[in-house]
């Protein structure tokens, strides 16, 4: 069976939203040892592969995901806009090969993530927790609140680099 391409048309705003939304709560949802967060990517990636391409175009669009996959969420969105950029880029004139994504899909994680790591693991949250740990010695819970209000607040701008990276591929 072959693929069959049923659009030429670029993506909407509303459809690069619901794939932000599909990344930002599902991608690291299917973590295992063989692929670590691949899955999540394929899974991500499905609603752009059935605008594009019939069944076995969205099969073979997904399986080309599946590779093992392991970057600090936040700032992989930046990876994730690329990815999209470049997949929608490859529907719409056939001008990337998927070997091209899946070849820079693997080669920004690992920068990416020692950015995010080190950022966002090893000093934003520490210093967001330690800002407010007077008020946890008595028994306040506002450092709680607060941390869980900041933290939204970090991932509601999250649609920004993704964004970015849609606009800086090909």
């Amino acid at each position: 069976m072959a693929t069959e391409k049923l659009t030429n048309e670029r993506l909407t705003k509303k459809e690069r939203n619901k794939l932000w939304n599909r990344y930002m709560w599902f991608n690291n949802g299917c973590t295992n040892f063989q692929n670590f967060y691949g899955n999540g990517w394929a899974w991500v990636l499905r609603p752009l592969f059935e605008k594009y391409y019939n069944k076995d175009g969205v099969i073979e669009g997904m399986q080309n995901h599946l590779d093992w996959y392991n970057c600090e969420a936040q700032t992989a969105s930046v990876i994730a806009g690329v990815v999209v950029g470049m997949e929608e880029e490859r529907a719409v004139t056939g001008k990337v090969s998927a070997d091209v994504i899946r070849a820079t899909k693997a080669s920004l994680q690992g920068p990416v993530a020692g950015i995010g790591d080190s950022v966002v693991q090893g000093t934003l949250i520490p210093l967001l927790l330690h800002w407010r740990q007077p008020d946890t010695e008595h028994g306040s819970p506002r450092t709680a609140v607060l941390h869980l209000l900041l933290s939204c607040h970090h991932c509601v701008r999250l649609p920004y680099p993704v964004q970015s990276g849609l606009s800086s591929g090909p």
